[in-house]
């Protein structure tokens, strides 16, 4: 913005640093000049970011402690419901009742205590007690994620997180957890090139034989405008060919217009189908920027016809006759009755004394509402003149 230079990746504390001319922070500084008064604003902007990064550290830090003595805590309990007989050279595991009060009292460094007083016992136990009791903190950290973490309890039976587990006995101490950004960026974008490229040698195996059919669709998520496109073959379910993000094109003032989604679809259906011969079918909704895309793709796909549904039409058209005042009448007095038949006190003891007379009353007053909305439509005189 100042001396013209573009540094990627895009992060805000490097970008602080460079404007607050802040060296060995991983960018080179500004070398514009910069009035006084917005070196010093860059300066608390960049003392900014970092006292809330430190201040989210602490928080990590401390949050791992409570974390580690919780589990420690409730992995005493847990060894103490597994093993009930008397451990050899030791004595009765009834000692355990100590530990806990341990870990209960207080202390300067509570963690320290509560995994000295593990490991103490891990020491007096035998083999097949050490693997009890590793086995429970493994077992209770599974637990407190699952729990802590808000995260559903079918994760533990998914084949992904028994493979997390299998790939975990074979690292040393170099391996590092990778962070959020890893794990969002570089890491997702590997995984998704990955899976598109095993969808499309799933979907080509048969396309000469049964042809492909396409879908697409657009959504926000998170104030990101998506487009999808997914494809179908044969016995194949709609598989995912690819995800458009449409952020820079709307920022530079563009539309989800027909000729933009036609041009996002041919770039995707050209990777699977570059002759155009197995294209068949295009599937949109009724929308109708999407109906004249799947115009558009018609021409440039001879041998394929697209198809809309009629969903949005249908809501349209419902959205529109509820707007007339003789339907907007009925609706009110059909909800009023409904409510007062349904839902008011005295109905349970109507039933209970009346028996099959009350099921009558409520099938009377149905009737009354619908001839009412019978009525009231034949007789506004929009209608009348329309049907005139």
């Amino acid at each position: 913005m100042r001396c013209n230079k573009n540094y990627r990746p895009k992060h805000a504390t490097r970008a602080a640093a460079h404007f607050a001319k802040i060296p060995k922070m991983g960018i080179a500084i500004c070398l514009a000049i910069i009035p006084a008064d917005e070196l010093t604003r860059y300066k608390n902007l960049f003392d900014s970011i970092v006292g809330k990064a430190n201040v989210r550290k602490r928080g990590s830090n401390d949050l791992a402690g409570n974390a580690a003595l919780r589990q420690d805590s409730a992995v005493l309990s847990l060894v103490a419901k597994k093993i009930k007989a008397p451990l050899p050279g030791r004595g009765c595991l009834d000692s355990l009742s100590s530990f806990s009060s341990i870990t209960a009292s207080p202390a300067k460094s509570p963690n320290r205590c509560n995994q000295s007083s593990i490991n103490g016992l891990v020491e007096k136990m035998n083999q097949t007690d050490i693997r009890t009791t590793i086995n429970a903190r493994l077992e209770m950290a599974i637990a407190d994620l699952m729990h802590c973490e808000n995260l559903p309890d079918r994760v533990v039976d998914s084949p992904r997180f028994k493979l997390v587990l299998q790939h975990a006995r074979f690292i040393d101490s170099t391996f590092k957890i990778p962070n959020r950004k890893k794990i969002g960026g570089e890491l997702l974008d590997i995984n998704y090139t990955n899976c598109i490229e095993t969808n499309k040698e799933t979907l080509m195996a048969d396309a000469p034989t049964f042809g492909l059919s396409w879908l697409s669709d657009g959504a926000t998520i998170s104030r990101m405008p998506l487009i999808n496109t997914l494809a179908m073959c044969s016995n194949i379910p709609p598989t995912c060919a690819a995800i458009h993000d449409c952020s820079d094109h709307i920022a530079e003032g563009g539309k989800k217009d027909a000729s933009f989604i036609a041009g996002l679809m041919v770039e995707s259906v050209l990777k699977y189908d570059p002759y155009r011969m197995y294209s068949d079918i295009f599937f949109f909704d009724g929308a109708s920027n999407v109906a004249k895309a799947g115009k558009v793709l018609e021409a440039k796909f001879p041998r394929a016809y697209a198809l809309h549904g009629g969903e949005h039409v249908v809501s349209l058209f419902f959205h529109d006759l509820s707007k007339q005042p003789a339907v907007r009448v009925s609706i009110f007095f059909s909800a009023l009755i409904s409510h007062c038949f349904l839902t008011n006190f005295l109905i349970p003891f109507m039933r209970l004394l009346l028996g099959n007379v009350a099921g009558f009353i409520m099938f009377l007053g149905q009737e009354l509402v619908t001839g009412s909305m019978h009525n009231l439509w034949h007789s506004h005189p929009f209608i009348t003149r329309a049907e005139g």
